[in-house]
């Protein structure tokens, strides 16, 4: 039922309470008291036939609810596993980052090392995961192609962004979404101070070159910190 099904539920009620007031005023006979031992009867019926419409109205806006919140749900029999996953990707490729900027603090290996390693460490890292699993990263603004979102990416990283804009989202804010044959886990990813190497509104103009070289068609810069960058995904088949 939709929204016109409480608009209707509404009508019929207010219609017997109407019917109700002009039953009353029309029982002014001698029959005072057998009317009003009806009229308390109506009323009874009216009450009760309040009651259900309240009922319903309350099936209605709880099957409204639950349409609304379709997409994102928090099935946490799965989220738990997902996030092992994240963790896993993460982790090695924030160590390798981590490795490569203190090699080098300009951010040219490290910019390398994402151009040539990091989709390699990725292919790696799903290996280990058991059948019907996978992890990766997308964003609304991407460097690589490879990393292009789905529709169902997008609706999530769009609630992500405009929590962050409004500062109300951290790293924790892990989500889960149920996609009938799959639950993807989501976990947001926020621009730190070392991500603005190469993603932020100051990028070296060597590091521009290198980017338009290896990324012609790249959106993922003019970032600032604290700004969302995107996600790490996990999906397990049900």
């Amino acid at each position: 039922m939709k929204k016109l099904s409480i608009i209707t539920l509404l009508a019929l009620s207010l219609q017997a309470n109407e019917a109700e007031v002009k039953d009353t005023e029309s029982n002014t006979t001698k029959q005072e008291v057998v009317a009003q031992e009806e009229s308390n009867e109506t009323k009874s019926e009216v009450v009760a036939q309040e009651e259900t419409n309240t009922t319903k109205q309350e099936v209605v806006v709880q099957e409204e609810s639950n349409e609304t919140k379709s997409d994102i749900v928090e099935p946490t029999e799965k989220k738990a596993e997902g996030i092992k996953y994240i963790k896993m990707l993460g982790g090695a490729l924030k160590t390798a980052l981590q490795k490569e900027m203190k090699a080098d603090p300009t951010g040219v290996k490290a910019l390398e090392f994402c151009t040539n390693k990091a989709d390699e460490i990725t292919k790696e890292v799903n290996k280990e995961l058991p059948e019907g699993a996978s992890v990766r990263r997308t964003a609304l603004k991407v460097r690589a192609k490879d990393n292009i979102a789905d529709p169902a990416d997008e609706g999530v990283m769009e609630v992500f962004e405009k929590a962050a804009n409004e500062k109300a989202l951290t790293p924790k804010n892990i989500i889960a979404v149920d996609l009938n044959d799959s639950i993807r886990v989501y976990k947001p990813l926020l621009v730190m101070p070392v991500c603005t190497k190469c993603h932020g509104e100051n990028v070296s103009d060597e590091l521009k070159a290198k980017i338009k070289e290896s990324y012609p068609e790249d959106q993922a810069m003019g970032f600032k910190e604290g700004d969302f960058r995107g996600v790490i995904v996990s999906e397990i088949k049900k």
